[in-house]
């Protein structure tokens, strides 16, 4: 390692260590050992407190799915295997739903969907987005319009979204509008923004999409890093539509 390089990450260890107030004799090992204190300080301190923080439980979750990305359906399909019980079975549904096995999820949710949960609101909203993966916006409509009827003092927020998006799937362009209108102005995070301007490319209104793109890319410029990161699936696609659209 290049002399000065070793001085500047001893340098960094340090500050680290009495900005954070960790005990000072990690400030001795440093120094001492150039190379191997500084290395000990991440493993010992800093990837432990990381890895407890909301970034290092996602950056935790990249590396299990990298190495073994099929863990929790196999955690759970064993899971299944010894207690068929609903809750059981929903884990490995929603383990299917997360690895975009949509209707290997829809299998499962249905199947559960009997007695009590017949119409539970949670079950049938993940039913109505398997639904909307599998390119079935009429049925989505349909499932969550039951939803609503059978649970009028259920108010879901990611309901209305992909309501929205299912009646821009099937090109019912006013009434998409309308909802998306209503979605934005209280909907938390930029999902339902981004979803919105995906719609109106995908309803060809492309002068309001390129306007809203435009101020959203503006507003993000100036939000913290935390909720960049809180938002980070979505603002990715916003920067894919503001590239391939050139605006």
């Amino acid at each position: 390692m290049p002399y000065f390089l070793s001085i500047l990450i001893t340098l960094i260890c340090i500050i680290h260590i009495m900005k954070t107030g960790q005990e000072r004799y990690w400030v001795l090992i440093v120094i001492i050992a150039p190379m191997l204190g500084p290395i000990a300080y991440f493993i010992v301190v800093t990837l432990p407190s990381l890895m407890d923080s909301r970034r290092g439980h996602q950056i935790n979750k990249n590396i299990k799915g990298l190495v073994n990305p099929n863990a929790d359906i196999k955690a759970a399909e064993n899971e299944v295997r010894t207690a068929p019980t609903f809750m059981n079975q929903k884990y490995l549904a929603d383990a299917y739903f997360a690895a975009q096995r949509y209707q290997d999820a829809l299998t499962v949710y249905q199947k559960i969907q009997v007695g009590l949960y017949a119409n539970d609101p949670e079950l049938l909203l993940q039913i109505a987005k398997c639904h909307f993966f599998l390119n079935q916006p009429q049925i989505t409509i349909q499932t969550l319009d039951t939803l609503r009827a059978k649970n009028p003092d259920y108010d879901s927020s990611e309901g209305h979204l992909f309501y929205a998006k299912a009646l821009a799937a099937q090109g019912n362009t006013q009434r998409a509008l309308e909802e998306f209108d209503a979605l934005v102005v209280y909907y938390r995070g930029y999902e339902a923004k981004v979803s919105y301007i995906e719609a109106l490319i995908q309803l060809n209104e492309i002068d309001k999409a390129r306007e809203l793109a435009l101020l959203l890319s503006a507003e993000i410029d100036s939000i913290p890093k935390h909720v960049k990161d809180l938002n980070s699936d979505c603002l990715k696609r916003l920067k894919k539509i503001l590239n391939h659209h050139h605006w």
